[in-house]
């Protein structure tokens, strides 16, 4: 179950392996074009920390109860994430273990989304102020293909410049990097597709964003002040990355990061978690259609 709520990018093979040749070309594009854009955005001043400071304040009415029901509950998260990294590393096939993972997992991740939806509806205006109402429709579609390309390129450039460092070090490092996605390719048939696409690009995007942007975000910020804004945009993110040790190897890590701090940037300067959903729906997608078309390259 914690694989279909969660889904993370491609990891291309370094040029030296030539079964990785379909996908190294697009990888070494993107990482061009990516690396590129970010030399850019420093150079315009776009990263420096005043960046955040024009964007949209959000409110939810959150007590210091609210704060601790909400850190408890993405701690049940977090828990259940270091748990089934450690079985995962340490090769237990401990049914007992690992359901006990999921279940606290599953308790996290749906109670902190349930919890997040709640105080939104007892906040007066907190739907349109959490971002669940989008003030600008057509704007807010606008910046998630534009996060979507963003963090496309950049996480790809992160994951094939990782990639390439640990091959060079000696490490082994999977064509794919992703549990549900080594499925896909060994078993590409229309039901593997159908749960992936409903897992990885309905569900996870939207269980995720109101998590870790809406929820985790905020309490952050609530509790450090806007002008923390962008501790709380990394400490977002970092947590996004590790909470999928489980189905990621460490190599993956780094891409995530990044993928977390674009969209923590997007509902940053938006309020709104639909850019934020959007690019996410569609980096999934985008990391389906590659897989598959792995598949039938290799069948």
């Amino acid at each position: 179950m914690n694989t279909l709520l969660s889904f993370f990018p491609l990891l291309a093979q370094t040029a030296a392996d030539p079964a990785a040749a379909p996908v190294w070309p697009s990888v070494a594009l993107a990482a061009t074009v990516g690396l590129g854009g970010l030399i850019l955005a420093a150079q315009r001043g776009w990263l420096q920390p005043n960046l955040l400071r024009h964007g949209p304040e959000r409110r939810l009415d959150l007590n210091l109860a609210d704060r601790a029901i909400g850190s408890c509950l993405l701690g049940l998260l977090i828990a259940g994430a270091a748990m089934g990294a450690m079985a995962t590393a340490q090769g237990t096939t401990d049914p007992d273990a690992q359901q006990l993972a999921a279940t606290l997992s599953a308790i996290g991740l749906m109670g902190s989304a349930t919890f997040f939806l709640a105080k939104a509806w007892m906040t007066p205006t907190g739907f349109r102020a959490a971002g669940l109402l989008p003030r600008h429709p057509l704007r807010d579609v606008g910046m998630g293909l534009l996060g979507f390309l963003l963090g496309t390129l950049l996480t790809w450039s992160t994951l094939a410049l990782v990639g390439a460092a640990a091959k060079a070090a000696g490490s082994t490092v999977s064509e794919v990097n992703h549990t549900s996605l080594e499925q896909l390719i060994a078993t590409p048939d229309l039901l593997t597709v159908l749960q992936l696409v409903l897992g990885a690009v309905i569900i996870a995007p939207l269980l995720e964003e109101m998590v870790f942007r809406g929820l985790l975000q905020t309490l952050l910020i609530d509790t450090l002040g806007r002008r923390a804004r962008w501790t709380a945009v990394l400490t977002a993110s970092l947590i996004f990355a590790l909470i999928h040790a489980a189905a990621v190897s460490w190599h993956g890590w780094p891409g995530l990061f990044v993928l977390g701090v674009v969209l923590g940037w997007l509902y940053e300067r938006t309020g709104s978690l639909l850019p934020c959903y959007l690019a996410h729906a569609l980096f999934n997608a985008a990391n389906i259609a590659a897989a598959l078309g792995m598949a039938q390259a290799a069948g």
